[in-house]
């Protein structure tokens, strides 16, 4: 009997309260910080977003191609975007920077789909990129 023995009911009530009580609270309330604060940052999905982040730019410069298309343009954002460009030399790195928000990386949209699809992913299966809804080679 329990009265018999108090040890035996001390041990079930601390078993009791750890799976009854505890655990659910800090389920529940990990749970309810994850879905109101998931811990992403507004995405950057205008040239004006951009700029105002006040981010590094990151750009590959590919045999030329990025500079014409640049160059020659006469939207001031894309202007102020061109000069803020720092050439990268390194995809992975620069990645890994776009991820932890120390940079913005802008490149042709195919490659940077075939790099979010196949490396750079949550253990959910969701882009740890962002691609931004502008096209900025028109």
């Amino acid at each position: 009997m329990v009265s018999d023995n108090p040890e035996i009911f001390f041990e079930f009530a601390k078993k009791f309260l750890l799976q009854s009580i505890i655990l659910p609270i800090a389920y529940t309330g990990n749970l309810v910080a994850f879905m109101t604060q998931p811990g992403m940052q507004a995405p950057l999905d205008t040239p004006a977003k951009l700029l105002e982040s006040g981010l590094p730019i990151g750009m590959y410069n590919y045999q030329g191609s990025t500079t014409l298309a640049f160059s020659g343009t006469t939207n001031e954002e894309y202007k102020e975007i061109w000069e803020a460009k720092h050439w990268i030399t390194s995809f992975a790195d620069s990645f890994e920077k776009a991820i932890r928000g120390e940079m913005v990386f802008m490149d042709y949209r195919f490659g940077l789909q075939a790099a979010m699809s196949t490396t750079y992913l949550d253990v959910l299966g969701r882009p740890q990129l962002f691609l931004a809804n502008f096209d900025t080679f028109r």
